[in-house]
């Protein structure tokens, strides 16, 4: 058992890619998606950079089916940058919305686990929950059939962070966007993010 205090640190990270993600759950009859960076490239097809963790989504009400089969390794709720260690059957408390997965013999962190609030078929907003999505319109499968959020989706999230990496993104994927995933950005971003930096060149193309 890991003591607190013997935890690496938040940036000891030798995550996962998605296709090792996807021999441990591909086969979980339940929705999921990668999310982030790695679905950018899942949708690119090629990886564009180097990628420090790896994101997924689930349902909440889905997540004891995702641990047990992620496997025997230690699970954590992620809340404003404090790490509390989930005991083998408790489920994380409703304000908790990320669950970090860690190897206790690697010590490092393999796997950024999302806790989506929608169902079965809708993808749901979770800063408005009135935004919803299909999951047959904005999740994809990728050549090797892992599935992955539409690119919009995703820079919708990167829009508030704006971290390097996410500026980053939106330049590499921004060109490629077709119309309607464009048109659907920029009304996102201006009804969530007034004045946003991508806003000119997301309309520039539109």
């Amino acid at each position: 058992m890991l003591i607190m205090s013997e935890l690496p640190s938040i940036d000891r990270w030798c995550a996962w890619t998605p296709s090792d993600v996807y021999k441990r759950i591909g086969r979980v009859d339940r929705p999921w998606h990668v999310a982030g960076g790695w679905a950018l490239d899942l949708w690119l097809r090629r990886q564009t950079r180097q990628h420090g963790d790896l994101e997924i989504s689930v349902l909440r009400s889905d997540f004891s089916v995702f641990r047990e089969a992620i496997g025997p390794l230690s699970f954590f709720a992620a809340k404003n940058g404090v790490l509390t260690p989930l005991e083998v059957d408790e489920c994380p408390a409703p304000d908790v919305h990320q669950v970090w997965v860690l190897d206790p013999v690697e010590r490092c962190w393999k796997l950024d686990l999302f806790l989506d609030p929608g169902d079965d078929l809708w993808w749901t907003y979770r800063r408005d929950p009135s935004v919803q999505v299909s999951r047959r319109e904005c999740v994809a499968l990728s050549q090797n059939g892992i599935p992955f959020l539409a690119p919009e989706i995703v820079m919708l999230y990167k829009a508030k962070r704006l971290a390097a990496k996410d500026r980053d993104d939106f330049d590499v994927c921004a060109p490629f966007l077709e119309p309607a995933a464009r048109h659907w950005l920029s009304r996102m971003i201006e009804k969530y993010f007034p004045s946003h930096e991508w806003q000119d060149r997301l309309r520039s193309t539109e």
